[in-house]
């Protein structure tokens, strides 16, 4: 009978349950799975091998929160959560001739100014 080959390096070590929850958290406060792995005292690839879930549902769970409380400002009528959504989802911008078609300097206005009658006497 062959003998089984080993692999180099340490065995991956599956995180437990407690583990597991801190991942989620630590990827809901938007630390990197690098960063999780240091805290952890996990191997990078462990980490990605058994908790990408934690890692999904971690980071979907913070989005969902501050986008409830940016929709909450909104309502409102924050006007920096306003300006920031219109920004960010519906392409606002505060530069002037970035839309396509449009160009970057402002036509030419004339004015014409015409002088009371009552004024033209008194030059």
């Amino acid at each position: 009978m062959a003998a089984k080959k080993k692999r180099p390096g340490r065995p991956s070590k599956e995180p437990n349950g407690e583990q597991r929850q801190q991942i989620e958290t630590l990827a809901g406060y938007g630390l990197t799975e690098e960063e999780i792995a240091s805290v952890m005292r996990l191997s990078i690839p462990s980490i990605k091998k058994y908790c990408k879930d934690e890692i999904y549902r971690g980071r979907n769970a913070a989005k969902t929160l501050v986008t409830q409380q940016l929709f909450s400002n909104i309502k409102k009528g924050k006007e920096a959560s306003i300006f920031f959504w219109l920004k960010c989802r519906a392409r606002w911008s505060e530069k002037a001739g970035e839309g396509e078609g449009t160009s970057q300097e402002l036509p030419a206005i004339t004015i014409n100014v015409r002088t009371p009658d009552r004024l033209k006497g008194d030059e």
